[in-house]
C-alpha cells in the first residue's frame, strides 16, 4: 500500500490544480470576450494555489523519504525514478497555468472595476447637464 502513496498524492496534486484553473477559468470568464462585472481573485482561491503546490511537492517528498529503504518494491521504486521528471514538469505545467489564469482574471476584474468607476462619473457629469 506505501507503493502507491505517491501516486495517489500526485493524483490528488493534480485533480486540485485541474479545480483551481477550472475556477478561474468560470469566475473569471475567461472564454468568453470581456464583458464587464468579473470578480477579483479571492483569497480562496490563492490559497487553494499554494495548497497545490504543497500537495504537489509531497509524492516526492514520499518517494525521496522512502525509496532508499525497503518500503518500495524495486519495480516500484523503477517506476518512479523513471516518471519523476516528467510528471514534475507536467506539474509545474500546471503550476503556471494556475499563475496564468489568476493573472488574467485580475486584469479583467481591474478592469470591471475601472469601468464600473468610470462609467459612474460619467453618469454624474451628464446629470449635471
Amino acid at each position: 500500500m506505501l507503493d502507491l502513496i505517491p501516486a495517489m498524492l500526485w493524483c490528488l496534486a493534480l485533480l486540485a490544480s485541474v479545480a483551481v484553473i477550472i475556477t478561474c477559468v468560470i469566475r473569471g470568464r475567461l472564454l468568453h470576450r470581456y464583458s464587464g462585472a468579473v470578480p477579483i481573485v479571492s483569497w480562496n482561491v490563492v490559497y487553494a494555489h499554494v495548497a497545490c503546490v504543497v500537495l504537489g511537492s509531497s509524492p516526492y517528498m514520499v518517494y525521496v523519504w522512502y525509496a532508499d529503504g525497503d518500503a518500495f518494491d524495486p519495480d516500484v521504486r523503477d517506476f518512479y525514478a523513471s516518471w519523476g521528471w516528467p510528471s514534475a514538469v507536467v506539474f509545474i505545467l500546471l503550476l503556471i497555468v494556475q499563475w496564468i489564469c489568476m493573472y488574467v482574471q485580475a486584469r479583467r476584474a481591474a478592469r470591471s472595476q475601472m469601468d464600473a468607476v468610470l462609467g459612474s462619473v460619467h453618469a454624474s457629469d451628464r446629470s449635471d447637464l
